[in-house]
């Protein structure tokens, strides 16, 4: 029987958290700012100081979430594996990260790490060409990839009985790649149809703006996706010697979580994983971004129906304790009717709509506040309204009531996480 729709998106977050302890290393501090402004038909965004710390007592009262139930496996080869048992669950969850994300791109070859993404669907010795996906598809799973800026994940959430599969599968990608030279080609097209897609989304044109604006020394500034003539200009012998320097055990956590017994899928693991050698990773360059000691502004002009504006902070690393206030703050903001920007600012038609957000970067990165702005509005107003209401933040003009009710939302969606097997 194949699980339902709900049951597949309802299996998705609980592996999200025990990836966060698994990759990340607390070592940042906080270097706040912002983006923010817009003109009829331009998209605009201004970057300017900011400052918030503080901390919450919730966040040690609920903190025992992210590992309850976790149990940590090393292998000989240095694979970390993480279980938790949840009886009774539908379907099982089955993650894999690699520490490789678009800031480990060579020089000249940006997008190698999403390229390589594509091609560890195009064949291995034992899979041929999108012949996962079909045997996937038998078993009604739902399966994806994604490539960051910080790694790599592949997952698959299927029928308990299918798990010993997707084991095999993921031991299979580790090892067996084939980087076949015609299908490297097809898929460059793919990424290039990709990219051509994004240069006609003012939105999209927007955030690599922000990215490349906002930082200066950090490979966080570039695309995800890379650049067309470098990615035009990646050889398969580059490509698979960067899949083998990188899809190795030791840089790699696998995660599973649904009904099954630790014991008997840790037996699996080693049977499946522990034959595979661990490899030499190419080691992280530390990179600190130069303090930021004025306004930046960047002004990109394209098609759009209704200007747009992006206010975004430089906020600390995931493994801060500064991220969880960041977090509250974004409740704050732009988080459901009583939310600051949406209580007062969308409702005197100030702008149309607000989201705030933050990423969850390895190094400090950024929180973003999007909105959009009427056509019969005045840019500069939109802009000095958003930022009264961070200058009111950082004033710590803020009620218990108001706090109270952030804080609680933030833990609710959290408890929420925690109760599927899917993050």
């Amino acid at each position: 029987m194949k699980p339902n729709r709900r049951e597949v998106r309802g299996a998705r977050r609980e592996v999200r958290d025990a990836r966060y302890r698994a990759f990340f290393d607390p070592s940042f501090i906080l270097h706040p700012s912002s983006f923010s402004g817009a003109p009829s038909f331009v998209l605009l965004c201004v970057l300017s100081l900011f400052c918030v710390s503080c901390h919450s007592s919730s966040t040690d009262r609920y903190g025992h979430l992210l590992t309850a139930g976790v149990q940590r496996t090393t292998l000989s080869n240095g694979l970390t594996l993480l279980t938790k048992e949840v009886p009774g669950a539908p379907v099982t969850s089955v993650w894999i990260y690699y520490r490789v994300g678009s800031r480990d791109d060579p020089e000249g070859e940006k997008g190698m790490a999403h390229l390589v993404e594509h091609m560890t669907f195009k064949g291995t010795r034992r899979f041929g060409p999108g012949q996962l996906h079909e045997i996937l598809a038998e078993y009604g799973a739902d399966a994806n990839a994604g490539t960051s800026r910080d790694y790599t994940d592949y997952h698959e959430t299927l029928p308990n009985r299918a798990v010993p599969i997707a084991l095999k599968m993921e031991a299979d990608r580790m090892r067996n790649c084939l980087m076949d030279p015609v299908q490297l080609e097809r898929e460059k097209g793919v990424v290039l149809s990709e990219l051509e897609t994004e240069a006609e989304d003012p939105r999209r044109q927007l955030e690599k703006a922000v990215h490349d604006t906002a930082f200066i020394l950090h490979p966080y500034r570039f695309p995800v996706i890379g650049f067309p003539d470098q990615i035009r200009s990646i050889t398969r012998r580059a490509l698979y010697a960067f899949y083998r320097a990188y899809y190795v055990p030791n840089n790699a956590v696998l995660v599973v979580v649904g009904d099954f017994s630790a014991r008997e899928l840790r037996r699996q693991a080693q049977e499946d994983f522990a034959k595979i050698p661990s490899g030499r990773v190419p080691p992280r360059p530390a990179v600190v971004e130069p303090p930021q000691g004025h306004a930046k502004r960047v002004v990109i002009e394209a098609p759009t129906a209704l200007p747009q504006v992006e206010i975004a902070y430089h906020t600390p690393s995931v493994a801060e304790r500064d991220h969880i206030v960041i977090g509250v703050i974004d409740y704050l903001l732009a988080s459901g009717p009583s939310s600051r920007l949406v209580n007062d600012l969308v409702d005197r038609g100030v702008i149309l709509q607000a989201a705030a957000y933050e990423r969850g970067f390895a190094d400090p990165g950024l929180t973003e506040i999007m909105a959009t702005i009427p056509a019969h509005q005045s840019a500069a107003a939109a802009e000095a309204a958003i930022d009264h209401e961070t200058d009111r933040l950082c004033g710590y003009r803020v009620t218990k009531q108001e706090l109270a009710k952030a804080i609680h939302q933030d833990i609710a969606d959290f408890v929420f996480r925690d109760e599927s097997v899917t993050g």
